[in-house]
């Protein structure tokens, strides 16, 4: 259970208090975070009951069904978000194209992400479409589209981090489209590494780069490391450059190997600093391929330096 769950839930129980529809949102958040979809789904079907005119219960409400693989429930749910008031339609219409990724229907979804292409949501939806055009086995058309979608992001001065996360996506798409067509791998790795620079948290990107480097032995286990470092500067408002603690799962033939697959997936700023704290050898993995198979987030500690 995350620590956060109880306070969450106080939290949304006090709003619920006031009358307010975003205490239903709140809950049913706490409750999805936790593991807990079906009780997610059930708040937010109390709330839809009680405030059927707010559009964001219903498109949570049918995020988390297709979450759950209820597809019609969700594609209802949907339709229910647009016919209130105030809908923000480019949103429920990207999730109404993500649904459809989800269950074949990748012609409609292309057609929806080329119809938001002018909202907001822009990057989201071709970061999408790059996805299923790989998906579709149309590697050309992705790896033209990714490329423009790069080189676009690369003349805006900053990068907020939900765009940093869909770039981190179109990086990823990139490479697997590139892989496909049997581009030289250093290029491919080059764009992976980078999509990890974005996103570090991402498992596509892991398992990505765990293919395309092929590596097996015998000899392989999986490896937990706990490792320490030190940032790669102060926090904002901070005296000092705070240490770190973070957790990886490996499969490596030994610690030292665990450790470099480790350095090689971090940013350069922190990869010397990095040590291993303490290191489980879990089962044998002779089958599987060598490298990063999870990332944690960092947990920092105040230093005097």
């Amino acid at each position: 259970m995350s620590p956060e769950f109880p306070k969450a839930l106080k939290v949304g129980r006090a709003i619920q208090k006031h009358r307010y529809s975003g205490a239903f949102e709140i809950m049913a958040l706490a409750h999805y975070e936790n593991g807990q979809l079906d009780k997610a789904i059930q708040v937010l079907r109390e709330g839809v009951r009680k405030t059927p005119r707010v559009w964001l219960l219903w498109q949570q409400l049918g995020n988390y069904l297709s979450d759950k693989n209820r597809h019609r429930d969700a594609q209802r749910a949907y339709q229910q978000a647009l016919k209130c008031p105030g809908t923000d339609e480019a949103s429920v219409q990207l999730n109404i194209a993500i649904d459809l990724s989800r269950t074949g229907h990748g012609a409609k979804a292309l057609k929806l992400c080329d119809s938001l292409s002018d909202s907001p949501l822009r990057l989201k939806a071709l970061a999408l479409k790059t996805q299923l055009l790989v998906e579709r086995r149309q590697f050309d058309q992705a790896i033209t589209l990714a490329e423009r979608l790069i080189e676009e992001s690369g003349r805006k001065a900053k990068r907020a981090a939900d765009v940093a996360e869909d770039l981190s996506r179109v990086y990823v798409c990139l490479a697997e489209a590139q892989w496909r067509r049997k581009t030289e791998k250093a290029v491919i790795v080059s764009n992976l590494k980078k999509a990890l620079e974005l996103h570090r948290l991402n498992k596509e990107t892991l398992w990505l780069l765990r293919e395309v480097n092929g590596e097996l032995s015998a000899k392989s286990q999986y490896f937990r490391l706990m490792v320490e470092g030190r940032w790669d500067g102060p926090l904002e408002g901070k005296r000092g450059t705070p240490g770190f603690f973070t957790t990886y799962d490996v499969v490596a033939e030994d610690r030292d190997e665990a450790l470099r697959f480790v350095k090689e997936i971090e940013r350069a700023g922190i990869r010397d600093s990095l040590a291993v704290a303490e290191c489980k050898a879990l089962e044998k993995r002779p089958r599987e391929p060598k490298g990063v198979y999870r990332v944690t987030g960092f947990c920092l500690y105040p230093t005097r330096k």
